[in-house]
């Protein structure tokens, strides 16, 4: 964790097991939330790749707010309303 934060990262990409647009990212290991949580705060751009299947999901431990992403890299099964929820908060959503 020190040497972390002794680090600058210009892009930060990061997967997550949850995204939920009201609740945020999340993993279910405390420990990696933490370690996603300080390497957020190191980083001038966070890119979250996560496919389809994660939307809507909570996992056990918080990493962020979706306020905190730049850019979400994902699939075409993305909900349309969750897509354009992303979009109005000024995320750029890109389907891969």
């Amino acid at each position: 964790v020190e040497a972390l934060n002794a680090l600058h990262v210009d892009l930060l990409f990061l997967g997550v097991d949850g995204f939920d647009t009201g609740y945020g990212i999340s993993t279910p290991n405390i420990e990696e939330a933490h370690l996603n949580q300080i390497m957020i705060e190191m980083s001038k751009k966070i890119i979250v790749v996560a496919d389809s299947s994660k939307f809507n999901h909570r996992g056990f431990a918080f990493i962020a707010p979706v306020t905190k992403i730049h850019t979400l890299i994902t699939d075409k099964g993305i909900p349309v309303e969750e897509k354009s929820k992303l979009e109005a908060l000024g995320i750029e959503v890109l389907i891969a």
